[in-house]
């Protein structure tokens, strides 16, 4: 969807988006940047630490309540559907991310195909930080 994962914080960051992870959990570099940045957003299907700090909170559905895609460690497409419907009001993740990238002015994604269809395309044309790596 255009998002960069960073593992670390190179520097000051005006806004943050946690997707799925919990970086404050005893961790006082995150904490600190989490406090100070201007909108900080959390996607998750449960709640960690990170929440505690965040402006607006997501509810996505874990991988057991809705279908998606990886790519394994052999650089091949799974697939895999929901087992059980997700609960409440929480939507798929792509779905969630979509929505920001939107709000935020990005390329609009209506449909998993469509996420999908996108990243295959920035995969073909070796525009994506996996290619970028030389991680193929």
């Amino acid at each position: 969807l255009g998002f960069q994962e960073a593992a670390t914080l190179a520097e000051p960051c005006d806004g943050l988006l946690i997707v799925r992870c919990d970086p404050a959990a005893g961790a006082a570099d995150w904490q600190s940047a989490l406090e100070t940045a201007v909108a900080v957003v959390v996607a998750d299907d449960r709640v960690g630490e990170s929440a505690d700090f965040a402006d607006h909170l997501l509810a996505i559905a874990s991988h057991f309540e809705a279908d998606g895609a990886l790519v394994n460690r052999q650089g091949r497409l799974q697939s895999y559907a929901e087992a059980v419907p997700p609960l409440g009001s929480s939507v798929a993740g792509w779905q969630a991310l979509a929505a920001v990238l939107a709000a935020l002015g990005g390329r609009p994604y209506p449909t998993r195909q469509a996420v999908l269809d996108g990243m295959l395309a920035r995969l073909r044309t070796g525009t994506h930080p996996i290619i970028e790596a030389g991680l193929s």
